[in-house]
């Protein structure tokens, strides 16, 4: 599995194309394969426990910090990109308090919130892209 994720990989940056769509599409070959579940396990143990965790490292290690304090403009957007985060996860929180409990809400909130990784891969890849 590992030779079709670098084989994959490998050729998709051949072509121009992102690294992740390499890996996107070996995951697919292989779900395709119908993979038993102690070997997904496996993969998902070693995906989050190790290759994630790497490219947060390298996304922590490429962001160029002060180029953020340098732009006045930046600055501002900063906290309001942020609020609008906040905000667009109070709105389903304040439209499923109708139906549950004070408790189940603020854990669907923070649940919500989980998606910042995905966020952070997007912008990574736009970034890359220009």
């Amino acid at each position: 599995i590992f030779t079709l994720i670098i084989v994959l990989v490998a050729l998709s940056e051949s072509l121009g194309a992102e690294n992740i769509l390499g890996a996107f599409l070996a995951g697919v070959l292989v779900s395709l394969l119908s993979p038993n579940k102690e070997l997904v396990q496996q993969l998902d143990s070693f995906g989050y426990g190790f290759l994630i965790p790497i490219f947060f490292v390298m996304v922590g290690v490429d962001l160029n910090i002060w180029a953020l304090f340098k732009d006045p403009n930046i600055m501002i957007m900063i906290p309001l990109l942020f609020i609008a985060l906040l905000i667009s996860k109070l709105i389903p929180i304040l439209y499923l308090k109708k139906w549950y409990d004070m408790k189940k809400v603020i854990g669907s909130g923070f649940l919500l919130t989980s998606t910042l990784s995905l966020v952070i891969a997007a912008a990574t890849i736009g970034e890359r892209l220009g």
